[in-house]
């Protein structure tokens, strides 16, 4: 019985670990490695103070604590890698993006008449800009699980931004050109990548409460 009872302890504790994580296989590996790490040095460490088996690992667990607390734990740091990801992706991205947009829409001599010109034709951009850039600069450089709610808020403004550019080119797709579907393509792919963080963000905080 004691074999058994011995394996079943951690196994359990890594299981519901496990399923409280709310990240990929990919991303749960490698935590879950780490805290079988831990717990099989620390069933060693009770089982050379004469603990038998059974009790060894007990003690490990107990020692671990609630492993859904532990999940939250872990989810609290992953939310800030995310939202540092997330805001520097948009910071390195939103330059590009926007370029092309300029370039592509533009009929202006220069690109300050350009982007002039893109404002006037989708006067919301601007709103958006003014709140979506600060967001971005700010969650990419985020050091508390806080910046989950500024990094979903960059990339709203991201799609927001993407949606307003697409929805303009498709009411003048009758003139429209190579180059502006090519932003508009870059703006959908932005717009995709941005929707997806939104959504392990968010899992990601719910799972950190």
């Amino acid at each position: 019985m004691d074999g058994p009872q011995s394996a079943g302890y951690v196994e359990e504790y890594l299981r519901t670990l496990g399923d409280a994580l709310p990240v990929s296989d990919r991303g749960r590996r490698p935590i879950l490695t780490e805290v079988a790490d831990g717990l099989h040095c620390a069933v060693e460490a009770h089982a050379q103070r004469g603990l038998d088996a059974v009790d060894a690992e007990r003690a490990a667990v107990a020692e671990f604590g609630d492993p859904r607390q532990l999940a939250a734990d872990f989810s609290r740091q992953l939310t800030v890698a995310c939202a540092r990801r997330t805001g520097l992706a948009l910071v390195l991205s939103g330059p590009f993006v926007g370029m092309a947009w300029v370039l592509a829409s533009g009929q202006g001599t220069s690109v300050v008449s350009n982007v002039v010109s893109l404002v006037a034709a989708v006067p919301v951009l601007a709103l958006v800009l003014v709140v979506g850039v600060p967001a971005a600069v700010m969650a990419s450089r985020s050091s508390t699980s806080a910046g989950g709610a500024t990094a979903i808020v960059a990339a709203v403004s991201a799609i927001v931004a993407d949606a307003l550019l697409m929805g303009w080119l498709l009411a003048h797709a009758s003139t429209a050109t190579g180059m502006l579907f090519a932003a508009a393509g870059l703006s959908a792919t932005r717009a995709a990548t941005a929707t997806a963080r939104v959504r392990r963000i968010a899992r990601l905080r719910a799972a950190a409460h």
